[in-house]
């Protein structure tokens, strides 16, 4: 029997020192996840401490600013009461004589006597100049003070990221932000050791962000403390260039879709050809600039129809053989305006390319 016992006990035993093992290994990461937990805390807490401190700093300054207004009013009073002096001497002033404009010294005695018409301007003068030496140096403060706005806010909007982005490029190409640059490519790097500035820069940017952006990124706890991931979530979602349904898409549309409407400008096309056009370059499309150059020609409408013709047949001048899209916009334009002028007939132009009798050898070739 005492046998039997023992054998229970050397099968239980074992199940009991793992089921230790398992709660003292539970209790640790516990540990450990709430004090991660609490450091986030401390973290966010410190940021919006920050944010308060900067808070506090601006309702100094505005205060400040208040205070030199009133001064400033106080002096403008003085200066109008003094050009305008009450008539309290009843009495009939001299006769001007020559001494008092031979010897200009009297201005000293300027506090008890009536004041001449020079000494006046002198003490206008100076009023004007202290004023002035205030006011400049309070705008020189005031500047001091909106360092803090030097990176710019981004709430979200996929047409102001470009601009955004490039705000925060030139800031992290400063000498402190060194770290995190990369000015082979001109862009951030894709990892860092650094791992205090990639925290930085992380606070730097919840600061910066406003509305969806700021949402969506606090939302995603895996980007906390990791300023690199978050621009690089950011330019994924908001410049997405190599997804390639998207730039399926705009090739599609660019190829198949883009055409001048019948009344918009030969300006506004080509702003809008070129947008879509430089989206798909930057998207990596590869599409040659010779070939949009001509795609852009033959979408312009049926103007252009001499142009077109001749390009077809490969008769054009050397100065339309241009791949250089400003060159291109301006002899479209000239030959829109010689075709269709503003209330004068249709005449050609010796500055532009007007065909309208083509040599028919040239056509034979």
């Amino acid at each position: 029997m005492e046998s039997d016992c023992e054998d229970d006990d050397r099968k239980v035993s074992p199940t009991m020192v793992d089921i230790t093992k398992l709660i003292t290994s539970l209790s640790q990461q516990i540990s450990n996840q709430s004090n991660f937990i609490q450091d986030q805390l401390l973290k966010q807490q410190s940021i919006i401490e920050h944010q308060a401190h900067n808070d506090l700093k601006l309702q100094d300054v505005l205060q400040s600013n208040e205070v030199f207004k009133q001064e400033v009013k106080l002096e403008l009073e003085n200066l109008r009461n003094f050009l305008v002096p009450p008539k309290i001497n009843t009495t009939p002033s001299p006769p001007p004589t020559i001494p008092p404009r031979v010897q200009p010294d009297p201005p000293v005695n300027s506090g008890i006597q009536a004041p001449g018409p020079v000494d006046s301007n002198q003490q206008v003068m100076l009023m004007l100049a202290e004023s002035f030496s205030k006011l400049s140096s309070m705008v020189i403060h005031d500047k001091g003070s909106e360092t803090k706005y030097d990176w710019p806010k981004f709430s979200g909007e996929t047409k102001t990221f470009k601009a955004w982005y490039l705000a925060i490029l030139v800031q992290l190409s400063l000498p402190q932000w060194q770290d995190l640059y990369d000015p082979s490519t001109k862009d951030i790097v894709k990892y860092t050791t650094n791992v205090a500035l990639n925290g930085k820069l992380y606070a730097k940017l919840i600061t910066c962000l406003d509305g969806s952006a700021l949402q969506s990124i606090v939302a995603r706890t895996h980007l906390h403390s990791d300023g690199l991931s978050v621009l690089q979530n950011l330019y994924q979602t908001h410049h997405p260039l190599h997804i390639p349904e998207i730039i399926a898409a705009k090739t599609v549309q660019f190829w198949g879709n883009i055409k001048r409407m019948p009344n918009e400008s030969v300006d506004a096309y080509y702003n809008r050809f070129k947008e879509l056009f430089d989206e798909i370059q930057d998207a990596e499309g590869n599409i040659p600039v010779k070939n949009a150059v001509r795609h852009f020609i033959f979408t312009l409408g049926s103007e252009f129809e001499p142009i077109q013709n001749n390009y077809q047949i490969d008769n054009l001048p050397a100065k339309w053989q241009t791949v250089g899209w400003p060159t291109i916009l301006v002899l479209c334009r000239n030959f829109y305006n010689s075709v269709k002028p503003q209330g004068v007939p249709s005449q050609p132009s010796k500055n532009n390319f007007v065909v309208h009798n083509v040599d028919r050898l040239t056509h034979q070739k």
